[in-house]
């Protein structure tokens, strides 16, 4: 998502949360481009290609106005795609001998009846399930929603996620926000989700569907920004979009408490340097 004015915010302070919002309406991400069959059609038929066009093709339910989007493996080796933009999704599965390009497809559970997101936040957790969580649209209509589900693969059911209860809000909407924020799997396994229009995240309790705040000295709002998982279980991030008037962007680092000694230490953000 981005902003008409990225250089006109304000700071207010709910709770023991800063948060910095911009004072105009945030201005969506264009919608994909209608699709069909003669896209397929189009791809280069290169042999020499590592990629190959999967024989099968997902049979999504509304190809023109969405379309499938949002790949992510699962643990047991099938693939789930999202009819992106809309409830459906599709799980791949190999044949027998492991290929994807033999695998059938067959259709999963859609999703709540409210729920439609496009642009969302998407992992696998340790257990098999799959979690997602906002939307920069809801039913193709912009609405940087809070809402979220999981999956669960052996039931074949969606269970909502309730949006954590001290998630703000930005830009006058009269809802807590998540939209299309970043999210990522600790190295303990935990879910940590972002507030896309804040300096928020927070931790999933992935057995109580519950959430606790975490990450103190955010720079700046989680908007259009990624995290990466380090190898020593940080996260690291890259302001996006800078909502101040310095021309740099800064890297900051989140770091996790340490669980080792029994001793769980405060779990914060702090700065690794400046990119120009």
């Amino acid at each position: 998502m981005g902003f008409e004015n990225t250089h006109s915010r304000i700071s207010r302070v709910t709770g023991s949360a800063q948060l910095r919002r911009c004072t105009n309406t945030p201005s969506p991400e264009a919608l994909p481009p209608h699709k069909g069959m003669m896209a397929y059609a189009a791809l280069p038929a290169n042999s020499s290609s590592r990629w190959r066009v999967l024989p099968n093709q997902p049979p999504v339910l509304d190809l023109l106005d969405c379309g499938p989007g949002a790949p992510i493996l699962l643990t047991d080796g099938t693939v789930l795609v999202q009819d992106n933009g809309c409830r459906d999704w599709w799980k791949l599965t190999p044949d027998d001998t492991g290929s994807y390009l033999n695998g059938t497809w067959t259709q999963i559970e859609s999703l709540p009846l409210d729920y439609s997101p496009l642009y969302h936040s998407t992992a696998v957790l340790p257990d098999g399930r799959v979690i997602i969580e906002g939307g920069e649209y809801n039913f193709l209509h912009p609405a940087w929603t809070s809402k979220g589900a999981i999956y669960d693969p052996v039931a074949n059911t969606w269970t909502p996620v309730a949006p954590p209860s001290f998630f703000g809000t930005c830009c006058g909407f009269n809802h807590r926000t998540i939209g299309d924020a970043q999210s990522t799997v600790l190295a303990d396994g935990t879910y940590m989700q972002a507030n896309c229009c804040t300096t928020q995240a927070a931790l999933l309790d992935a057995k109580t569907l519950t959430w606790t705040p975490t990450g103190s000295g955010k720079f700046d709002i989680n908007d259009e920004e990624g995290w990466t998982l380090l190898p020593n279980g940080h996260v690291l991030t890259v302001d996006g979009t800078c909502f101040s008037p310095y021309p740099l962007a800064k890297t900051q680092k989140f770091t996790t408490p340490d669980r080792g000694n029994g001793t769980v230490l405060e779990a914060r953000w702090c700065s690794s340097g400046i990119r120009s």
